[in-house]
């Protein structure tokens, strides 16, 4: 049946609700946040012209508590805002999504193999666009990637440990929450499949990175199915910090590296200076060399368990009441959505000119 005129709105007021929780964790990520260090590097250069700015702006970057402030304390109260806001709106009781009994052994080592295999076709999508955009743009392909540096790696040990904690552990549990916790049990209501999908596609969206984006939206997609399936958020939560611990070992190894040395000397292609660069940083191409076969042979492993589930024509998760009347129209006819989905989108396809 389809909705009438009062549910409608009522159906369009409960998915503005969904964008505001998007809205205050970007609002404060980035709106609050760049609002207080520019005041901060205006109060530290001695006034707020370009030239001040610039200099408070660079004392800030040399100054660790600083950087903690702007690059982790920020975030954090963003994700508690954002996840207080989701629970008010939405009326989630989260406890019930922490219990070990709904996935055994053998479910956990598929959800990481599909979780660690199929974001590499995303991976593949960002490099081919990226090498698209670069020769549109005059770059080479090299430079036209986007290598997303997730952390500074500068500063004293104390900022090293709160950057890996956050960005290994506490920033992936906070978004597992808002995310696959809050988002997508509030979006659950009239679908499982839209669900699903925008969860996915606001959690690549707000990375605001192209080459980041695809990506999380394909490991957003499989975090957001195996927590329908398993009624838990810990598997999901075990797969974004093993994904986010596993590039944060790649950087700290490549810590020493200089990058510009190493895309000169591949462009060169003298063999003789690669053989030294690769003696000298032997256990990074070893690392880097383990993980890209872990990720393929998890991709391989993921396409059998797929086929093998269509095959015996398995169902992915229980009906439950779906209407695209009540999903797709109202949600995109919500000016709070349209609007914070349009800032993201436009946010993400910039960053692909500044490749």
């Amino acid at each position: 049946m389809a909705p009438t005129k009062d549910e409608m709105r009522q159906l369009r007021r409960y998915y503005s609700g969904i964008a505001v929780i998007l809205i205050v964790l970007i609002g404060i990520f980035i709106g609050v946040n760049t609002l207080v260090l520019r005041i901060a590097c205006g109060m530290i250069g001695g006034g707020f012209d370009k030239e001040a700015i610039a200099a408070g702006r660079e004392a800030v970057r040399n100054n660790a508590v600083m950087t903690a402030i702007y690059s982790y304390f920020f975030p954090f109260v963003a994700d508690i805002a954002a996840l207080c806001v989701g629970l008010a709106i939405t009326k989630v009781d989260l406890k019930k999504y922490f219990n070990v009994r709904g996935f055994n052994g053998k479910d956990l080592l598929d959800m990481t193999a599909f979780g660690m295999g199929l974001p590499v076709i995303g991976s593949l999508a960002v490099v081919l666009v990226s090498g698209i955009v670069g020769i549109v743009m005059g770059k080479d392909a090299q430079d036209a990637a986007d290598t997303v540096n997730l952390f500074s790696l500068q500063g004293p040990l104390w900022l090293k440990m709160l950057e890996y904690s956050y960005v290994c552990l506490l920033g992936p549990i906070m978004e597992e929450l808002i995310f696959r916790g809050v988002m997508l049990a509030g979006l659950r209501k009239y679908g499982n499949v839209f669900a699903v999908i925008m969860s996915s596609v606001m959690f690549g969206l707000m990375h605001m990175r192209f080459a980041q984006c695809f990506p999380a939206i394909v490991i957003g997609i499989v975090s957001a199915v195996m927590v329908i399936r398993t009624g838990s958020i810990l598997p999901s939560i075990f797969l974004h910090v093993l994904n986010n611990s596993l590039s944060a070992i790649l950087m700290i190894m490549r810590e020493g590296m200089d990058m510009q040395k190493l895309m000169d000397i591949s462009k060169s292609g003298n063999m003789e200076d690669m053989m030294t660069l690769f003696t000298a940083f032997t256990p990074v191409f070893v690392f880097m060399g383990i993980n890209m076969l872990l990720r393929f042979g998890a991709l391989i492993w993921s396409g059998i368990r797929i086929v093998s589930f269509r095959s015996k024509r398995g169902v992915l998760f229980g009906k439950n009441e779906y209407c695209t009347q009540r999903t797709w129209k109202p949600c995109f006819t919500s000016v709070p959505m349209l609007l914070i989905l349009g800032y993201l989108t436009v946010a993400t396809l910039v960053s692909i000119v500044k490749m």
